[in-house]
């Protein structure tokens, strides 16, 4: 995969990735700051972890999102359509050859 890709990947993907152990540290932070009760901060933490996810997800869609425009507007196509012409080749052949017809080449 192009390396410039990869990094992009790279970078979306750790953008909503936050551990248990970093969402802990976190809230241990704003609750020493006063920014959060103590009594909140296991749900702050669960909040936290939710909010990562849903953010990770987010990112990969775009990302996902703008490959398939990419590729669409370089006129690739994906791998099954490449089965399926393949898979038709071969059932087209198999009938010229049913057919004792030589083939052109």
């Amino acid at each position: 995969m192009n390396t410039t890709w990869q990094r992009y990947l790279d970078l979306a993907n750790g953008l909503g990735r936050v551990t248990q152990r970093g969402a802990e540290r976190a809230v241990k932070t704003l609750v020493k700051q006063g920014e959060i009760a103590a009594d909140l901060a296991e749900r702050a933490v669960d909040d936290l972890l939710t909010r990562s996810e849903a953010n990770r997800r987010a990112a990969r869609t775009m990302v996902e999102s703008e490959m398939e425009r990419a590729i669409a507007r370089l006129g690739l196509v994906r791998q099954e359509e490449v089965e399926r012409l393949r898979s038709r080749i071969e059932h087209l052949e198999s009938q010229v050859a049913a057919a004792d017809i030589p083939p052109e080449n």
